[in-house]
């Protein structure tokens, strides 16, 4: 795990995630966490475009798991709070 200022000098040396690696991810991760009787996930950060491969992949593994997305706040909003 990167803090955030670091996040920015490594990721732009990181391909980026094809598709369908994203959803092969996220189906290995929802076996695993169903095979461990977990029945609710926490994914802080990330995109929006997670929710698409989250929504797919566990509709196909009809998955028992919640998941619940979290997404920071933009930063230009910080600074009007």
């Amino acid at each position: 795990m990167l803090l955030d200022a670091a996040r920015g000098l490594v990721s732009k040396h990181i391909p980026p995630t094809s598709p369908a690696d994203a959803e092969r991810a996220v189906v290995l991760g929802v076996q695993r966490d169903v095979g461990l009787g977990w029945t609710q996930v926490q994914d802080p950060g990330g995109s929006y475009q997670d929710v698409d491969v989250y929504k797919s992949s566990t509709a196909k593994e009809r998955s028992s798991c919640a998941f619940t997305k979290c997404f920071p706040r933009p930063e230009s909003k910080l600074n009007d709070s």
